[in-house]
């Protein structure tokens, strides 16, 4: 076995053990209080259901269908957006003092969700596009069984754990929170040699990854004006929107077509740039002051 096989092993094994417990952890954050919030005024709630799962689908297939890409690269735009949000976003909605109990309401329930519409949306851009490639020839049943083990049924025991444990479960949050960024950290060294190794044509990964990027942050910035959306909501809808559950891609397709699957690279080179693009569009956009009157006044 080379040695990029080894690490792209690693990397799976690390996620497998990883994004069970970031979903743990997710819920061992949750503050029903705030949570019931939420859901008593749910209009960012919708707005960011709208943006997670219908809108960043229809970009996607509109970036596939508009551009001649390759097929791994098509393949992979439309599997990032299939994907929930990152577990992250909710620790950067944290970080920039976004709606932290919305981000994670809004990652629990497309985590949830996403057992069902997983599979579905490939079935779908697999009659579009009309495509044979193996990860379409693959039995979607075990697919549904694998993502309910890997993120819904841990987030089901973190909200157990949490109304029947909860001061333990306050206890525990700070070492989940330590612990999942060391997780977060082995993953991003895994793809940044991923990338390294394994992309022959930057150029056509940059065209494809930056153009559903800037789609996306357009859109979304454009909806919460439309829907006259606090700039605490914004910050919030759009880190959920950007920073996508790529490891739990790459776990999918990793068990589905193994290493040799030219997708692993593109899901690697996808989640190092968005939380890159992602710092920059907040340095630029959501610190600047002028951009917040400017804003607020919409």
């Amino acid at each position: 076995m080379s040695f990029i096989h080894t690490v792209l092993s690693f990397v799976n094994t690390v996620g497998i053990i990883g994004v069970p417990i970031l979903m743990f952890s997710l819920w061992m954050r949750l503050d029903l209080d705030e949570i019931k919030k939420v859901f008593q005024d749910p209009k960012a709630l919708l707005v960011g259901l709208f943006c997670q799962v219908l809108l960043l689908l229809t970009l996607s297939l509109v970036i596939v269908l508009l551009f001649d890409f390759s097929i791994f690269l098509e393949t992979a735009i439309m599997l990032i957006s299939f994907m929930p949000s990152a577990v992250t976003s909710n620790y950067v909605s944290n970080k920039i003092n976004g709606n932290t109990s919305l981000s994670i309401t809004l990652t629990s329930t497309v985590t949830l969700i996403s057992i069902y519409s997983i599979p579905i949306f490939f079935q779908i851009f697999s009659a579009i596009k009309k495509i044979e490639i193996v990860i379409f020839n693959t039995d979607f049943v075990e697919v549904a069984i694998k993502i309910f083990i890997l993120i819904t049924l841990p987030v089901i025991i973190g909200m157990i754990f949490k109304i029947y444990f909860s001061k333990t479960a306050k206890k525990l949050s700070a070492h989940c929170e330590r612990l999942c960024l060391t997780i977060f950290a082995i993953i991003m060294t895994g793809a940044v040699y991923v990338c390294w190794d394994l992309i022959k044509n930057p150029m056509e990964y940059y065209m494809a990854v930056f153009s559903l990027m800037s789609v996306v942050i357009v859109s979304v910035l454009i909806i919460a004006k439309i829907t006259n959306l606090s700039q605490r909501d914004t910050k919030t809808i759009f880190a959920e929107s950007l920073l996508q559950n790529n490891m739990l891609g790459f776990i999918v397709i990793y068990s589905i077509a193994g290493v040799d699957s030219g997708i692993l690279p593109v899901l690697a080179f996808y989640g190092l740039l968005q939380y890159i693009v992602f710092t920059l569009i907040y340095l630029t956009l959501f610190k600047n002051q002028s951009y917040i009157n400017q804003f607020e006044k919409i």
